[in-house]
């Protein structure tokens, strides 16, 4: 027996990506999707290369929220050491964090903690502001990511 084969209207594959049909008219354009054309000249999208397409995407996406679901988990646990946690209350909460991890976490916040950067001065007379930075800073800088960093500053300000 052969199995037959499904196809999709454009807006049909629209409603399945929650988008509009412009939206799926520029991924025919960028050779992301193959429509074909039927009899009545409408186009037609083969439903097993459609689910392949979601495959594909959601694998790209996934790893995107990786790195920030990571970094929400590391922010976390710096707001719990900073709430004085210990680094097994931490393990506990934030189950999905290894043992390791955790450690270098804490290691990193007391670090962090203990070695703040210096105020950011600023010129007189409106000029730009100018950054004071020793060497224990620039390698700060190098560990941490920008949003790292970000989430980092307003827990300090607490």
């Amino acid at each position: 027996m052969s199995k037959k084969q499904e196809f999709m209207t454009r807006g049909e594959v629209a409603r399945l990506f929650d988008c509009s049909v412009s939206t799926i008219r520029r991924l025919e354009k960028k050779g992301e999707l193959y429509p074909k054309l039927d009899k009545k000249g409408v186009h037609r999208f083969d439903k097993a290369e459609v689910d392949e397409y979601v495959y594909r995407k959601s694998l790209r996406t996934s790893s995107e929220s990786l790195k920030a679901k990571q970094i929400r988990l590391e922010v976390r646990a710096i707001e719990m050491f900073h709430a004085g946690k210990d680094a097994s209350e931490v393990m506990r909460k934030l189950r999905s964090m290894t043992c390791a991890e955790v450690l270098a976490i804490l290691e990193f916040y007391r670090t962090a903690k203990s070695n703040p950067p210096p105020p950011r001065a600023r010129a007189s007379g409106g000029a730009a502001a100018v950054a004071v930075h020793g060497d224990e800073d620039d390698e700060l800088d190098e560990e941490m990511s920008e949003e790292f960093r970000r989430e980092f500053e307003k827990l300090s300000k607490r």
